[in-house]
C-alpha cells in the first residue's frame, strides 16, 4: 500500500513543496533556470521522500 499510493503522492506533495518554496525566494528565475537545466541533463531534485521510505523500512526491518 505505501509503495503504490502513499510514496507517489509524497513525491507529488515534495515537489509542489519545492516549486512553493523557490518561488518565495529571491532567486526564483535562476533557481527555475537550474531546474529546468537539470531536468533537461536527466538529473533532478534530491530525491528526500525515497530516502525518508528506504530509512523507514530499514529502521522497521531491524527492529523487527
Amino acid at each position: 500500500m505505501s509503495i503504490v499510493h502513499i510514496l507517489p503522492e509524497a513525491v507529488d506533495l515534495y515537489a509542489e513543496y519545492l516549486e512553493e518554496h523557490a518561488a518565495l525566494g529571491e532567486d526564483h528565475h535562476r533557481i527555475l533556470e537550474e531546474k529546468e537545466h537539470e531536468e533537461e541533463e536527466g538529473k533532478a531534485s534530491f530525491p528526500l521522500p525515497y530516502v525518508l521510505f528506504f530509512v523507514g523500512f530499514m529502521l522497521m526491518l531491524l527492529l523487527d
